[in-house]
């Protein structure tokens, strides 16, 4: 017999160890009455510290639109640079033109002067439309100098990961990118925990990290196409990328669907283990009188299997 923890979640083991114990009660009470939901889908009403439209159609300046100003305006940068298209992405407060970066693959980066954000409370995002042909850990928007290493990249299985400080490397969300099409990519960090973000503007998906994330000082280069790590500095992003922002601050969920392109009300669907007694339909719709919560009926699965070892075969 051995333990299988993928499977023994349905019994009450939320920690993985194949025992139904204090462990297990202790993270049903952390999630005791949480539910599935609604909220209205709207973009945030303050500006980023940096937002690069890359609406300028022309030359090798991406000009920051967000409250850091001019001061961290990016450049593009040699062997090869990003080329100007139009149609860029669907993104919100593009210009008209709307246009966006062509990056190769091969070298193209724009890269961006010290953010020095010094935070653990920092969200990042970009619309980007990837090409079949990645190479894995391909960065979107990364910073890996001085003292920083953090940033939002494709990593392998051509899922969104992300990095931040020497803690969490390559996290895998397991929202995988699709090839040629235009989506909204986005990671929020908090102290305990990190939330990658995906959509097309008509559905979403997302995951949670739940861990610690120390303060990341961005204190050297960042660069929008690039994970620059030495003995690895081919990760060059091969696709277009528009739209590039960071917060500084975590956005919500509401936020990132209004960026996405999301209008109006959408589901939000109960996430967390301690759910063993599903009680709403894939994809909602939300019911408030019939809510999918964590309540008695999970907790009673749990007390029927209380203190026994789950083992298999």
């Amino acid at each position: 017999t051995r333990c299988r923890s993928e499977l023994t979640r349905i019994y009450g083991d939320f920690d993985g160890d194949c025992a139904i114990n204090s462990y297990d009660m202790e993270i049903m009470a952390q999630a005791w009455l949480m539910s599935d939901s609604e909220v209205e889908a709207e973009p945030p009403d303050d500006l980023p510290w940096v937002w690069y439209k890359f609406d300028e159609g022309t030359g090798t300046i991406a000009s920051n639109s967000g409250t850091g100003g001019s001061g961290l305006n990016g450049t593009f940068q040699n062997p090869s640079d990003p080329i100007w298209v139009s149609p860029g992405a669907p993104a919100i407060g593009s210009g008209d033109p709307n246009w966006a970066l062509d990056f190769d693959g091969l070298g193209d980066n724009v890269e961006i002067p010290a953010l020095n954000l010094d935070s653990n409370t920092v969200t990042i995002s970009a619309w980007i439309k990837g090409q079949a042909s990645q190479i894995d850990w391909a960065g979107i928007v990364f910073s890996r100098d001085a003292n920083s290493c953090a940033g939002l990249s494709v990593g392998e299985h051509q899922t969104l990961a992300y990095h931040w400080n020497d803690d969490n490397w390559g996290w895998d969300s397991g929202l995988v990118v699709p090839d040629s099409e235009w989506i909204f990519a986005a990671v929020v960090v908090e102290p305990t925990q990190a939330s990658m973000y995906m959509s097309d503007g008509i559905t979403y998906s997302f995951a949670t990290n739940i861990v610690n994330h120390d303060i990341e000082e961005f204190d050297g280069l960042t660069y929008v196409g690039w994970d620059y790590e030495q003995g690895s500095a081919n990760r060059f992003f091969n696709g277009l990328i528009d739209d590039v922002r960071i917060y500084t601050r975590a956005l919500e969920l509401s936020e990132l669907m209004g960026l996405s392109g999301l209008t109006g009300m959408q589901y939000l669907p109960l996430d967390t283990v301690s759910n063993i007694v599903v009680k709403a339909p894939p994809g909602g719709p939300y019911n408030s009188e019939n809510p999918d919560i964590v309540n008695l009926r999970d907790y009673a699965v749990m007390a029927d299997n209380w203190l026994t070892e789950v083992l298999w075969p």
